[in-house]
């Protein structure tokens, strides 16, 4: 379930969009999408957290909650990690996780 939740500043009202997991916590719908991201795209590499991690100079139980949508990151490390991924950010962003997966599997069969 999605709802809107609002949290008052000092100067103004921030609105994020939450989904509702199955355990009843709650978590930032974007911070999910990025960390989804994050891990297709590290399993793809056939990386563990703690190698991507170690790649990049993170802790690994720091990556692990980027992954699940528990923490936000700044622009710094989402930096990091795709230089570990071997992406630049953009590219991070326009990367369609599916078409590279048909893509890969169309080498192996080949």
């Amino acid at each position: 379930m999605i709802s809107i939740i609002v949290e008052k500043g000092r100067n103004n009202i921030k609105r994020y969009p939450k989904i509702e997991l199955e355990d009843g916590s709650e978590r930032d719908v974007h911070l999910l999408e990025l960390g989804r991201r994050i891990s297709k795209l590290r399993k793809e590499r056939i990386l563990s957290i703690r190698n991507l991690a170690d790649l990049i100079g993170l802790d690994s139980s720091k990556l692990s909650k980027i992954e699940r949508g528990k923490i936000n990151i700044t622009e710094l490390t989402l930096h990091s990690i795709c230089t570990g991924l071997g992406l630049t950010v953009a590219e991070f962003w326009n990367y369609d996780v599916s078409d590279q997966a048909q893509l890969l599997e169309k080498r192996q069969s080949t």
